[in-house]
């Protein structure tokens, strides 16, 4: 049986994850949306190629508003730098600059082990772990 939430507390530029916390929550979770962003900012600055992958493609979409956050490490060499990805996870610890994305998603979804359906205007995103049979799903609705 589904149920749709509607009414949960979020912050401004952080509903993103703050909905995800919020799904989570009806599975055990006990963390926060701030939590979750955390757990993505981690992954950034440990960095791999997941991580090379996304950084090259936030770079090349920099121009665009939803991927200002990257400008920071447009003119970096890639792959980043330890300090140059450091510099890119403070940024995306601002709720004004990174609300979140498919990055985040996969991150979230290999960590917590957890499959997560976002419904979308004409598209449906379904992130699945990579390497963990995933032991929950929650459905997102945009």
């Amino acid at each position: 049986m589904y149920r749709a939430h509607t009414d949960y507390e979020f912050v401004p530029g952080n509903c993103f994850f703050d909905s995800l916390a919020h799904a989570f929550h009806n599975h055990g979770w006990s963390g926060s949306g701030k939590e979750l962003r955390e757990i993505v900012l981690e992954a950034v600055r440990e960095g791999g190629e997941f991580v090379d992958a996304a950084v090259a493609h936030w770079a090349e979409l920099c121009a665009l508003e939803e991927y200002k956050f990257a400008s920071c490490i447009k003119d970096e060499p890639q792959p980043l730098s330890q300090a140059a990805r450091n510099v890119l996870a403070k940024t995306m610890r601002n709720v004004n600059k990174y609300w979140g994305d498919d990055f985040s998603l996969q991150v979230i979804a290999n960590k917590l082990k957890m499959r997560i359906t976002v419904l979308r205007c004409e598209s449906t995103a379904f992130i699945q772990p990579q390497r963990n049979t995933p032991s929950h799903t929650v459905i997102l609705g945009k």
